[in-house]
């Protein structure tokens, strides 16, 4: 009998957007940039990651990222407390 998980449909949310705020995030202890945008990123329309002053190779990831999913925006913003970049996320947002 064939499986009918090899059927199903991918979901896409409709008229969501990811919006996060990252530093420092190549090497985070729940798994890191790549893997959480990975697991996500294939299921919304839109995504929008601000930078905020990473300097490990987090901006590179992101950059990796944009070239398999053209739906990924990355900003780059100084960082001013949680408020401020939270907000230039959601300002991004469409």
């Amino acid at each position: 009998m064939p499986s009918t998980f090899s059927q199903t449909k991918k979901t896409i949310l409709p008229n969501t957007t990811l919006a996060m705020i990252v530093r420092d995030e190549e090497m985070n202890p729940a798994g890191g940039i790549q893997r959480m945008l990975k697991c996500h990123l294939p299921f919304v329309e839109d995504a929008v990651v601000v930078d905020t002053g990473s300097i490990d190779k987090t901006r590179e990831i992101l950059e990796e990222l944009q070239g398999q999913y053209p739906h990924l925006r990355v900003f780059d913003h100084k960082w001013d407390g949680y408020g401020d970049a939270r907000n230039r996320s959601l300002e991004e947002a469409r």
